[in-house]
């Protein structure tokens, strides 16, 4: 993994504690279909090594609104759940809902990254005080569902798509310093994150081998 640069080294290594999050639902998320019908164009469905389902997305840019705050990566795996918790009990989730977890490290190679917990952010709408708007440049994304309870469900598709999809990827490489996760609405399931078929994805920019 080191050849693809500490950020997705480091974001392997404590991506399974980002996702020890809430179970709330939220009446202003958008739906899935909403997201997934979003100015992308699907290119490539199928299996990568390992039997891995993914999809390969042209995605137009997109802007978020969201709770903003730079993270080190050597505290990131305590920081950044206390960084949801905090959202949510100062009343953070009656602006944004968290249907997305930012990580960007655009420079892939320094001590610390940007984190947001974020919305699709709707043009001309107010952005209340601690919170900011961020766009996020189009890309080609690798797109990797995750079924299952959280947080083992996104840890193993994490940890596959670092340890074995990417060296292991015939026609991509990790192509920039970002990396999505995207939740579905908790509330929509009987038992909210813990459920057996609870939704979320992971999305990680991807470029063709040369």
């Amino acid at each position: 993994a080191l050849k693809y640069g500490r950020f997705p080294r480091q974001l392997y290594e404590s991506f399974h504690t980002f996702s020890r999050r809430y179970t709330y639902g939220c009446t202003k998320r958008r739906s899935y279909d909403q997201i997934l019908r979003s100015s992308e164009n699907i290119i490539h469905i199928g299996k990568g090594g390992y039997t891995m389902d993914y999809k390969i997305v042209e995605k137009e840019a997109f802007t978020v609104i969201g709770a903003w705050k730079k993270f080190p990566y050597e505290n990131a795996a305590e920081a950044i759940p206390n960084f949801w918790t905090e959202h949510y009990q100062s009343g953070g989730g009656s602006t944004v809902c968290g249907t997305y977890g930012v990580n960007i490290d655009e420079s892939m190679g320094g001590k610390e990254f940007e984190y947001l917990i974020a919305d699709d952010y709707k043009e001309g709408t107010e952005v209340p005080d601690g919170f900011i708007t961020k766009t996020i440049p189009a890309f080609t994304w690798a797109v990797f569902p995750c079924r299952g309870s959280m947080p083992n469900a996104m840890q193993e598709v994490c940890r596959k798509i670092f340890s074995e999809w990417l060296p292991n990827c015939k026609d991509y490489e990790f192509a920039a310093g970002y990396n999505i996760e995207m939740y579905h609405d908790p509330s929509k399931y009987p038992n909210g994150v813990q459920d057996e078929s609870y939704y979320s994805e992971i999305w990680i920019p991807v470029k063709k081998k040369a």
